[in-house]
């Protein structure tokens, strides 16, 4: 089976690294990563992503993405290496060399995607799929009703759902959160003393606290 090219945009915490190793392992061809703000602030987030790219060998271009939501008061930029490539620019590049057949994967806020959409309107048609972790069914982990990633950038993501993608898969809290390996197959993986298993070892350590 061909592998299908994606694009994964995300704020690297704990579960995020699984998306990854998951498309690492699978018939996925990862083309391209951005890091952006969310559960950690930009600049660490992008560190995280260049290391989890060593860990799983995931060899792809790495950009940078937004530090603070599409409507915020203005803020210094982050003192960060200014000749990363943007990932708004860096999606539009690879969805114009995969048209129709790229599947973007957002794992963080919706900021960087919109910025794409808002800069690139022709080309949101030319995105096969948008898969995003984000949204909730009648509660939420920041208030009683709101999940962290569209809470992060509410105007983010009414542009997104708004800007004409031809596919978009949410997957919501419920199904961000109750998607794991069992204590038997987590064993597996570190008994076998590869870096993943020691990488999901530190994840089942840190969601049991």
């Amino acid at each position: 089976m061909d592998k299908f090219p994606v694009f994964i945009d995300m704020d690297p915490g704990a579960e995020d690294a699984l998306a990854v190793m998951i498309c690492a392992a699978h018939n996925c061809e990862i083309v391209g990563m951005s890091a952006s703000y969310g559960s950690v602030s930009l600049k660490d987030s992008l560190e995280n992503l260049k290391q989890l790219a060593k860990l799983f060998s995931v060899d792809c271009p790495i950009s940078r993405g937004a530090n603070r939501p599409i409507v915020s008061a203005a803020g210094k930029d982050e003192d960060i290496e200014k000749n990363h490539l943007k990932s708004w620019d860096a999606i539009n590049d690879f969805v114009k060399e995969y048209p129709g057949k790229l599947t973007l994967l957002t794992t963080g806020p919706l900021t960087d995607i919109a910025i794409f959409a808002l800069r690139y309107p022709e080309s949101v048609q030319l995105v096969n799929k948008l898969v995003v972790s984000g949204g909730s069914m009648g509660f939420g982990d920041v208030t009683p009703t709101a999940e962290f990633n569209i809470f992060a950038d509410p105007h983010a993501a009414s542009i997104v759902l708004d800007a004409g993608f031809k596919e978009i898969v949410m997957v919501d809290l419920i199904g961000a959160s109750t998607g794991y390996l069992s204590e038997m197959e987590a064993d597996r993986l570190l008994i076998a003393k590869s870096k993943a298993g020691q990488l999901l070892e530190a994840i089942r350590l840190y969601q049991k606290r």
